[in-house]
């Protein structure tokens, strides 16, 4: 049985709400009420729950179009409008307020019939509609909620994520990478954003092409350019994540951890413990190797004294004083060999003094020109005054021979170019950590002073480089191997670094750091660098190097001496037994075969006491002249030498 409709009928005027009953009566539908207002209509609606209400729009208290919006949003009823006149404004007002058909008075049966109808059709069409709608809308609202749920979760993981499709467009990418990037990374090539390039790497290096090609997942380290344009080191994991309806792989979801800090520290960590190594390393050396060559030195002084009396007992150019005499210099190159060793560990302190170390590189550089090759240039930058020092200069010499040395010796194999040095001032915070010796080494001071010895030469890997102050290591020939190490200990005595730069044929780069001094040195006048010397002389030039002699024969006919050359010791004292009267002076090295320096000179003053001498040497004068010797020279004059230093050496030499 088909349900009876109820209406409501909202109609101020009695004769019309009367016919339009009769109408409604006719059609078998039940008639749920009448209401005189709009008021009454609206109240009456939600009591009764008609199933349609006819609404004249004309009313007291409130009209029709008021009474209709109000129905329409408080209660699931549809209404029908009754109107006198039909214009589309009046129409459209109606629909507006949510009405769904209209009549004109006075409608008949089956015009009422159409209307409800209509009325009830497009009611059900809405209501469909709004609880579409509003499913609708509690959809998005889930599924905003899931997603901030979801960026929420991806974001307090602390990585960078995004989606990318198979020609690497960013489809999404979660809050943590928009923080760094930027909101307007959605939509660009990944490559572009995090490398920095215009096309993708190849698919062997690229994760996300990788991905899309296998459906793998695949992790490695990468380096992701960032937006202030430093790089910085990621984990990075890529899987496909969608696939199409043809089950290819349509997004892929890549993850980066910034792994930057933790590198940087595994590093530091790296570099700590190696640094302890080195340290426990040198502590260990330097107590062994002082232990035993102090105690070396002890017994080679026992042996060469006792050597030395027996030489004082007996006759000169026998057999037995030819052996005791080899003896004798083999026992002394030991004692230098351990005295050097003294010096790497730092054990051999020289004399403290203040001085200005741009001034003592340009007394010392031209000797040390003399013994570079001639396609190498010297090239000076020396402040004047330069920056002042307390150190033994003698030491500080030997240290820059060591370094230019070096630098000489690193132009082998084809290497020419030049050899720079420099002198300034610097802070303690800009003193390099990489390539630093004593690697135990820490400031003692705010400002240093820089010596830097640059050379164009074939330059070092970083394994030579931390070998290079080795006792006894060398990459150039046999035989050489403590010119750095003895440098090393000299510069540590002096509370002092060296940093070394260096890659292979680019050169290298020795800075010798020293305390500066706050003491103010009243530079020398001119005049007082090269003493005069009165009249001339002969002098016996002692040495066993040819080049050397012939150097030192010219020199010295410059200033106005003549010279006889012996080769050694033993020829020494033959020449001087026959003419000793006619020499005014002796200028020996100290190292020679068979006889050295100190016996040659303790040989020539038992011919003739009063002889003056110069003793010569390539070490430095603190190492020379520790020890006890039965004759001391008058002088002592590093090699190289320049002219001005041998004038000053032969003018004091003979003033006694």
């Amino acid at each position: 049985m088909q349900k009876k409709v109820k209406v409501l009928i909202a109609e101020d005027d009695f004769i019309v709400s009367e016919a339009i009953q009769k109408e409604i009566e006719d059609l078998g539908y039940t008639v749920a009420g009448k209401a005189p207002d709009g008021q009454q209509a609206v109240e009456m609606t939600l009591a009764l729950q008609p199933d349609v209400v006819l609404m004249d729009i004309e009313m007291p208290d409130m009209d029709g179009l008021e009474a209709t919006r109000q129905i329409s949003q408080t209660c699931p009823t549809p209404v029908v409008i009754l109107t006198a006149y039909e214009t589309p404004e009046l129409v459209k007002q109606a629909g507006e307020a949510g009405a769904g058909a209209y009549l004109v008075k006075m409608p008949k049966a089956k015009e009422i019939e159409r209307a409800v109808a209509i009325a009830t059709a497009r009611f059900d069409d809405m209501t469909a509609l709004r609880r579409l709608n509003t499913e609708l809308q509690n959809s998005n609202e889930a599924l905003r909620k899931s997603e901030g749920k979801l960026n929420a979760m991806l974001g307090s993981i602390g990585a960078h994520m995004v989606m990318m499709d198979n020609d690497l467009n960013i489809l999404w990418t979660n809050d943590v990478s928009k923080k760094v990037f930027g909101n307007e990374i959605v939509g660009r090539k990944c490559y572009e954003i995090y490398h920095g390039k215009n096309s993708p790497y190849k698919p062997s290096s690229c994760l996300a092409l990788k991905a899309f090609e296998d459906g793998q997942i695949h992790k490695h380290e990468i380096q992701v350019q960032m937006p202030d344009g430093k790089t910085a080191d990621f984990v990075s994991i890529a899987s496909v994540a969608l696939r199409d309806g043809a089950g290819r792989p349509s997004a892929v979801i890549e993850i980066f951890h910034d792994i930057t800090e933790r590198k940087a520290i595994e590093k530091e960590r790296r570099l700590h413990e190696k640094r302890k190594h080195l340290i426990e390393k040198a502590a260990s050396l330097s107590r062994m190797g002082g232990a035993v060559a102090h105690n070396f030195n002890n017994m080679l002084y026992v042996v060469t004294g006792n050597l030395e009396m027996a030489l004082n007992d007996l006759e000169p150019n026998t057999d037995i004083t030819k052996s005791i005499t080899s003896a004798h210099k083999a026992a002394l190159r030991a004692a230098e060999m351990s005295g050097l060793m003294l010096t790497y560990l730092g054990q051999a302190p020289g004399k403290s003094e203040s001085f200005d170390l741009a001034m003592i590189c340009r007394s010392h550089l031209p000797q040390l020109q003399i013994g570079l090759p001639g396609d190498v240039s010297l090239e000076t930058a020396l402040p004047s005054p330069g920056p002042v020092v307390e150190a033994d200069s003698a030491q500080i010499r030997q240290v820059m021979t060591a370094l230019i040395t070096n630098a000489a010796e690193a132009m082998d194999d084809g290497f020419t170019g030049k050899v720079q040095v420099s002198v300034s001032a610097v802070k303690a915070t800009e003193i390099q950590d990489d390539g630093r010796a004593p690697v135990e080494w820490t400031p003692s001071a705010k400002d240093y002073v820089c010596l830097s010895v640059t050379d164009t030469g074939r330059g070092m890997d970083a394994e030579t480089v931390g070998k290079i102050f080795d006792p006894f290591y060398t990459d150039k020939f046999t035989g050489r191997g403590l010119g750095l190490a003895v440098a090393l200990g000299l510069v540590k005595s002096s509370e002092g670094c060296i940093t070394v730069t260096s890659e292979p044929r680019r050169g290298s780069v020795f800075r010798v750091f020293l305390p500066l001094s706050s003491k103010v040195v009243i530079q020398p006048e001119d005049s007082a660098k090269t003493p005069a010397i009165k009249g001339g002389g002969l002098v016996l030039i002692v040495d066993d190097t040819d080049s050397v002699r012939e150097v030192a024969e010219a020199m010295l006919e410059i200033a106005g001496f003549e010279a006889v050359s012996a080769k050694g010791g033993a020829e020494a004292v033959e020449i001087f037994r026959e003419k000793h009267a006619d020499f005014c002076l002796v200028l020996s090295d100290l190292s020679m075969p068979f006889m050295d320096g100190w016996e040659t000179m303790a040989a020539l003053r038992r011919i003739r006491p009063d002889i003056p001498v110069i003793l010569s040497s390539g070490y430095n004068e603190a190492q020379v002249m520790s020890g006890k010797h039965a004759e001391q020279p008058q002088v002592f004059l590093q090699k190289p030498y320049r002219m001005e230093a041998l004038k000053d050496a032969l003018a004091k030499a003979l003033a006694g």
